[in-house]
Formats: structure tokens, sequence, C-alpha cells
């Protein structure tokens, strides 16, 4: 196992470091369902990347390119058929070589969600929603992650950690104390309007609802003690 290790780190690298720029000709309606941006995560097993894909449409022709914090690259081949099937690939230069890598998944409504076949070696599961932080609202991609958030009642403040993640399709979170990472309860997440749910071991059930932004989120958390503001940083 250990000898993959070096080859499947530097093509996480590469997606994680890539946007991609296709071009292909589609019938109207599936082109001006894809067209726009499109924000989410690419899960690799570093954890999950920040992505965003933005497709564009002139003169029949759609064109289209995927970025990330590090940087832009490549797409090729995109297809997308009547029922939503969605395809593409890129290119990458490694170690002296051109390795090429397949995007398969399904657009449906404003979720395009899917896998990376990282040629042969692994698949990476790719979900991206449309709008999400480009329309003012955050995405999911901006709540993926680990979180720390401080609580102010009568003077004191008390801080949590929580993780929220994409696992199997579906948005995750944890709790993580020093002995435990325990699910969150009744998760939910739309148009940057968080709210969930978790079991405080002092006192029972505490509620959340926060708006989340880039980097940070702010709202109020009931339970136990009453309800006190609550602010939160993305660590």
């Amino acid at each position: 196992m250990q000898r993959h290790s070096a080859p499947i780190n530097i093509i996480t690298a590469a997606l994680i470091s890539c946007s991609c720029f296709a071009v292909s000709v589609f019938s109207a309606p599936i082109a001006r369902d894809l067209e726009g941006t499109w924000t989410g995560t690419l899960e690799t097993p570093r954890g999950a990347s920040k992505q965003s894909l933005t497709f564009t449409l002139q003169n029949g022709t759609v064109g289209g390119e995927i970025t990330s914090e590090r940087g832009t690259r490549a797409l090729d081949n995109v297809a997308c058929t009547a029922d939503g099937k969605l395809t593409f690939s890129m290119t990458l230069a490694m170690r002296g070589q051109q390795r090429t890598f397949m995007f398969s998944g399904t657009l449906k409504g404003k979720t395009i969600s899917g896998k990376f076949d990282m040629g042969g070696q692994r698949t990476m599961p790719f979900t991206v929603t449309k709008g999400g932080a480009s329309s003012g609202s955050a995405g999911e991609g901006d709540l993926i992650g680990t979180w720390e958030t401080v609580g102010v009642f009568q003077g004191s403040q008390y801080s949590n950690i929580f993780e929220f993640a994409k696992e199997g399709g579906q948005l995750t979170g944890y709790y993580i104390r020093s002995t435990a990472r325990e699910p969150v309860m009744n998760l939910s997440f739309s148009s940057g309007e968080l709210e969930f749910s978790f079991t405080h071991p002092e006192g029972g059930e505490v509620n959340v609802f926060a708006t989340v932004s880039t980097g940070s989120m702010t709202g109020t958390v009931s339970g136990y003690f009453g309800e006190a503001e609550v602010t939160g940083k993305k660590q």
C-alpha cells in the first residue's frame, strides 16, 4: 500500500491546484441549466478542498473553468446529456508524462455531484451547488471544515469545537470533545443559514442557529443555560 502513496498525493495536489477550461455544444435547455457559477468541495485524502466551477454560454457553445484557492487549470471533453449526465476530463503533466483524469456525475437542479476517477488509483467525491458564495450566501464549501465557536453568557465565554464534512453525499457535523467525537443532530444548512443541535455533557441538548459567511459565523445558542450569542471562526 505504501508504494502508491506518493503518486496519489501528487495527483491530489495537482487536482487541488487546478482549474479547467472546456468547450462543447449542448442543447439550449441543458446549457442554460449548466450556465453560471457552482461552488462546493472535492473530497481528497487530505480533506475537503473548496472548488468553484463556472460555465458560460456563447452562441450555443458552453465554456467552463474550475478554480480552487491554489489556482486555475484546464477541463476537456465536457458533455451533458438531456437527462443530466455530465462528464469531462482533465489532462495534467506529471513526472514528464501527460495523465488524463475523468469526472462523471449528474446535473440535477442546482447540484452537480459525482466522482473523479484518478487514473484507476482511487476516486474522489465532488459536489458543487449553483449560486453558493457567488450569490452572496455561503455554500457548503464555506461550512465544511473545523470551527471554534465562542458563546458569551452572563459575562463568561464558553468555547466549543465543531467539524463539518460531506460524507456519502450527505452533509454531516460533529461535536469535538477531548474524549469523544459525537455527531450533531437536526443538521440543516441552506443559503448560509445553519441550524443544528448537540448534546453537552453538562446539561443536555443545545440548539445552534447561525449565519455562515467566509471563515466566520454569528448567531445564537439556547439550552439548559438559557440563550446566548455565539460567534465562530473557521480553523
